[in-house]
């Protein structure tokens, strides 16, 4: 899968995003309802956004959008395996790397682990 998504400033703080992932089930032979996937996806804020806040730094004055420094674009790498457990139950570990997480430079590269449950009725 993959897609590119471009969004006015009038509209979204968020201006370009694009992605790319693979998904297989049935990766492993003997576990056939079950998924595996990995994503990559880049977001980057609007031009219209960065320059304020470059304004706001160089005026001293807070930023705009609730962002503690200058945003530009955030990129993440996601990892899951979605475990069909029985019928209607559903386990699915996740690990992300989130590089400029919130779009922004001042805050360290993040690394979440994540678990989702499905149940289905």
């Amino acid at each position: 899968m993959g897609g590119y998504a471009h969004n006015q400033p009038s509209v979204s703080t968020y201006g370009d995003e694009h992605y790319v992932g693979l998904l297989d089930r049935g990766f492993i032979r003997s576990r056939p309802g079950d998924t595996i996937g990995i994503l990559y996806a880049n977001v980057a804020v609007t031009g219209a956004l960065n320059e304020t806040q470059r304004l706001q730094l160089k005026n001293h004055r807070p930023f705009s959008n609730g962002a503690t420094g200058v945003q530009k674009s955030e990129t993440v790498f996601s990892l899951f395996y979605d475990m069909h457990v029985m019928t209607g139950l559903n386990l699915a570990p996740d690990f992300q790397y989130i590089i400029h997480p919130n779009a922004q430079r001042n805050i360290r590269d993040a690394v979440v682990f994540g678990f989702r449950t499905r149940i289905s009725l």
